[in-house]
């Protein structure tokens, strides 16, 4: 799976050979690969979040059924929903992280679109310093 770590380091990765007079041919194609990189991220983290987002559902889904299983049996109903409390607070973590790399990804693509190659640069070098 490729990241937007991933993908901004191999933008912002210099050409092997660069071209004389001071422009790279290859700007656009890497411009492009970027491009293409930031939206597989973006759909990826779609998917998964929203593979999350059911599976935090079934788990309240599950926990409202052991309730009334279990509704004579308090110690028993404590027992399951510390389990299950800390499955959901992890899912919830992930659901944030994910949405979070998201958005980053989505924010990206609209400048890699929209701006400049010099004015990318340098969104991309701050990016990449905080990532």
């Amino acid at each position: 799976m490729t990241s937007i770590a991933s993908a901004v380091e191999a933008y912002a990765t210099p050409a092997l050979a660069p071209e004389l007079g001071g422009g790279s041919k290859d700007t656009g194609r890497r411009r492009d690969a970027l491009e293409a990189d930031l939206l597989r991220v973006s759909r990826t983290n779609t998917t998964y979040f929203n593979i999350s987002v059911g599976a935090v559902l079934a788990t309240l889904v599950a926990a409202a059924a052991i309730t009334l299983k279990y509704i004579g049996s308090p110690d028993a109903i404590k027992a399951i929903f510390g389990v299950l409390g800390i499955s959901v607070s992890g899912l919830l973590a992930l659901l944030a992280s994910l949405w979070r790399e998201k958005v980053r990804a989505d924010m990206l693509l609209v400048l890699v679109r929209n701006v400049d190659e010099e004015q990318l640069r340098k969104v991309i070098d701050v990016l990449m310093s905080k990532l």
